[in-house]
């Protein structure tokens, strides 16, 4: 069914036009295997080409050249909520595909993300779709031994579009999020560019990433709100006793405006190899200091297929209803 704009009362409209931009709930845990593996602690770890999304700094500490196909889907909130709540919730899918050989990578980044947030009886539902392809070029350079910096410019064409849905035509969530799907979207194109560091000092990392700098905006369909990526701000540490165990810990340092709430996370997470890296085991936990805390854990796995050559995949376990949940699968490559 096509969310109809044509047929949309006015004073729905001028609300619309009225609303200020959106952030997309293109969150931080949302991309990359091995790291949603570990609960999304993984800033200070990002050794393999996934790196170019949680710290391209990172890419100077794994192998000579890496290479990852990545995809899967995630959400966030209760998409079962019905008419009368005020939290929302957001389904999508993503696509990664990296590929690094120092001091160069290049990567290719898809998301999608449908959002909902239930009415009430006397406000409408608001309803959002945006997906973003983003191609960027990332630079590494060593400062001095120990510490890198690493920067990637990135090319966004997104497609947005944005609703308003009045009670009486608004089932639940789960239907908002398919009236979401349907909406006519307006395509924009905008520069966008992301910066790493990356400190180590003996067995420990130390890892910092600033996402989205530019807080790039997206025209709507329809003159509605602009769609807008949040800028994210994440701090990690690593311990890395030795090449079979790593324990990690990140920290949000912004808060990101998602349609179940705000959301600040600390992520802990482990991993550890056996077998002369033939098996990868991992996993991890985390939790929202802002607002509700919405506890997640998650597990996933890696088995080298030949050597170096892996398949890893990982499963997000929802902690409550408005908690984040998805799955996702790689092959990577790394020597």
């Amino acid at each position: 069914m096509r969310h109809d704009h044509g047929t949309t009362p006015l004073w729905l409209a001028l609300l619309a036009a009225a609303a200020p931009a959106l952030a997309a709930a293109q969150g931080v845990e949302v991309v990359g295997t091995r790291a949603l593996g570990m609960g999304g602690a993984f800033v200070a770890v990002a050794d393999d080409a996934s790196a170019v999304y949680w710290n391209p700094a990172g890419l100077a500490t794994g192998a000579l050249f890496s290479a990852v196909i990545d995809g899967g889907e995630h959400e966030t909130g209760d998409v079962s909520n019905p008419p009368g709540g005020t939290d929302g919730g957001a389904r999508g899918h993503q696509l990664l595909i990296a590929a690094a050989t120092l001091p160069v990578a290049v990567s290719y980044l898809q998301l999608s993300t449908a959002e909902a947030t239930p009415g009430t009886p006397t406000h409408p539902a608001r309803i959002s779709a945006l997906t973003t392809h983003q191609v960027g070029l990332t630079l590494v350079q060593t400062v001095v031994q120990g510490l890198v910096v690493a920067g990637s410019l990135k090319y966004v064409r997104g497609s947005y579009g944005t609703g308003l849905v009045p009670a009486a035509s608004a089932a639940g969530a789960d239907d908002l999020l398919d009236l979401a799907g349907d909406l006519d979207q307006a395509q924009s194109s905008a520069a966008d560019a992301d910066l790493g560091v990356m400190g180590s000092i003996g067995a420990w990392r130390l890892g910092l990433v600033a996402r989205n700098l530019a807080a790039p905006e997206f025209e709507a369909a329809d003159g509605g709100p602009p769609g807008q990526l949040e800028r994210q701000v994440r701090a990690g540490v690593a311990w890395l006793p030795s090449a079979r165990l790593t324990v990690a810990v990140d920290v949000d340092l912004t808060t990101a405006d998602l349609p179940s709430g705000e959301r600040r996370n600390v992520a802990v997470g482990i991993e550890t190899w056996w077998w002369e890296r033939r098996l990868g085991l991992r996993g991890g936990v985390r939790a929202s200091t802002a607002a509700a805390a919405r506890p997640v854990g998650a597990v996933g796995a890696s088995v080298a297929l030949r050597k170096a050559l892996y398949a890893d995949a990982q499963w997000t376990l929802r902690g409550g209803d408005q908690a984040d949940g998805g799955w996702s699968l790689a092959g990577r490559v790394a020597f």
